[in-house]
């Protein structure tokens, strides 16, 4: 029997069980998996196993990972190190270790400082389709098994990864619906500060410098529907989101640092009242023609991922790869 922990049950961890747990029960030839969930929080463990997001509640890491083959840590920012910590001694030999966070510089060196050498961790990010957005505060309760349907499931090996590791992980993407594509840490981490990060800190600034206004009292009866895209933008990501920043530091200053350029340019045209109408309108084509490029590319791709649907390895397939000797594919090809 394979054992797969996941620790942390909030969304991401909860739609991963209710995953995995759907994709393990087909008919045909398969091993047995059985799926172990821990979270700090003993309710939710308990909660994620009434909703049969997991095979089987465990209210203490040790329970939950001194069985695992594969350890899943659906958490975020210094938790993910604390899990390492607590977890390292507790770990079988050759175990493989994965993560979901959307910073992989930090939680990679994290790996390697904290897991024994005989233990691959490979590092893991999925990007959701747009449809699929995550109900942070809802937690457990929005888990939902189709999440990672179409997800773009970035991964990024440890330096002491194994290849077999490596193909484990990916072939995960695969049987949670997702589709695997292989990054550099650092090139990750400078992408998703752009995208995720600094605009997450944009939100709360804004938020915070119009819900601090004297004028706030009537600002209320005026705030939709601007106030409530930002609202939205800032609950769009865990309450403890601005830890990831922390991890991410230098290159969120990089693009805070571009971002201040623009709206430096921004308000010096403001002021001066010349070319300021000429100036506005060159930036907001310039970002309308981004956001074109950006829903053609994402129609493209799911254009590309409903032909390539056929293509991607069954749940049984992808399975038989877990810690096999030949992989999953292979295997399949050799009987």
């Amino acid at each position: 029997m394979i054992q797969v922990a996941i620790i942390g049950l909030g969304a991401v961890g909860g739609s991963l069980g209710l995953a995995l747990q759907g994709a393990t029960t087909g008919k045909g030839r398969r091993p047995e998996v059985l799926v172990v969930g821990y979270d700090p929080e003993p309710r939710v463990a308990q909660e994620a196993l009434s909703r049969r997001a997991v095979g089987r509640a465990a209210y203490t890491l040790r329970e939950a990972v001194e069985e695992a083959d594969l350890v899943l840590i659906a958490q975020s920012g210094p938790a993910i190190r604390d899990t390492l910590q607590g977890i390292a001694p507790l770990l079988k030999p050759q175990v493989i270790v994965t993560d979901t966070s959307s910073s992989k510089v930090e939680v990679l060196r994290w790996a390697e400082e904290l897991l024994p050498p005989e233990v691959s961790f490979v590092g893991g990010h999925p990007v959701f389709l747009p449809d699929r957005e995550v109900d942070w505060e809802s937690g457990l309760r929005s888990a939902r098994a189709d999440l990672f349907q179409g997800a773009v499931y970035c991964i990024t090996p440890g330096i002491r990864a194994s290849s077999q590791a490596v193909d484990t992980v990916q072939d995960l993407a695969y049987l949670v619906g997702a589709e695997p594509f292989f990054m550099d840490a650092l090139e990750h981490d400078g992408l998703l500060a752009g995208l995720d990060h600094v605009p997450y800190l944009l939100a709360a600034a804004m938020l915070t410098t119009i819900g601090t206004s004297a004028a706030w009292r009537d600002l209320k009866l005026l705030a939709d529907p601007a106030f409530r895209h930002l609202q939205q933008l800032l609950n769009a990501r865990p309450a403890d989101f601005y830890q990831t920043c922390l991890s991410n530091r230098q290159p969120v200053l990089s693009w805070l640092d571009r971002l201040l350029t623009i709206l430096g340019e921004m308000r010096r045209e403001l002021a001066e009242a010349g070319n300021a109408g000429e100036y506005l309108q060159h930036i907001v084509e310039k970002a309308r023609a981004a956001g074109a490029d950006w829903r053609a590319r994402r129609d493209e791709r799911l254009k590309e991922l409903e032909a390539l649907g056929a293509q991607i390895p069954t749940a049984r397939q992808s399975l038989l790869s877990l810690f096999l000797p030949y992989g999953g594919r292979r295997h399949e090809e050799r009987d």
